[in-house]
């Protein structure tokens, strides 16, 4: 019994050791950013790391070569401003919304979920997880549309996510979106 103790001990501490922004979630870690892109940072501290920053977006400026990964999988990064501040990261990969809800879960446990329906009208599930420095990842599945147009013009599979890493800022947009659309138990 000791020694699986030790064993699961020491399998955990190697987990937070590789991934920390991805120890554990449900309010009992803390997230920072990913990777060397910090929640907080400034635009003049983004441009130091090769970004370019227009309307609020900041995205690897042409000819800056950075390779990004998130679970062993290319990623295309996204920086959102707000404030003069990063508030979001946008981390897309080619995986499925179901394959990235099941990657961080995997990780991070169950997210809570979160359904409404967006401005053009689609029924949108929201997995998010969340960190005990009130901060979050999110995933986004739309219900109604699972197939998009490709450069050819044929409808295609939606074979990419995006898992949105949220600063403090941005999940409490997230829960206040949450709280609003919630139906109040007096209701039933």
């Amino acid at each position: 019994m000791k020694t699986l103790f030790v064993c699961i001990s020491l399998y955990l501490t190697i987990l937070v050791a590789l991934f920390p922004q991805l120890a554990v979630a449900d309010g009992k870690a803390n997230l920072d950013g990913f990777k060397e892109i910090k929640f907080d940072l400034s635009v003049k501290e983004l441009t130091s790391l090769g970004y370019e920053c227009t309307d609020g977006t900041c995205k690897l400026g042409d000819g800056v070569k950075k390779e990004y990964t998130l679970f062993s999988q290319e990623a295309r990064v996204s920086v959102n401003i707000e404030e003069n501040k990063v508030n979001s990261i946008d981390v897309t990969i080619d995986v499925t919304p179901d394959k990235m809800k099941e990657l961080f879960s995997k990780s991070l446990g169950n997210p809570k979920v979160h359904k409404y329906v967006s401005l053009m009208g689609y029924t949108v599930e929201q997995y998010y997880w969340l960190f005990a420095n009130g901060t979050s990842i999110s995933v986004r599945k739309n219900m109604d549309k699972n197939t998009t147009s490709n450069l050819f013009g044929n409808i295609v599979p939606i074979n990419f996510s995006s898992a949105t890493y949220n600063g403090k800022k941005k999940t409490e947009k997230l829960l206040e979106a949450v709280k609003k659309s919630a139906v109040d138990k007096s209701d039933f």
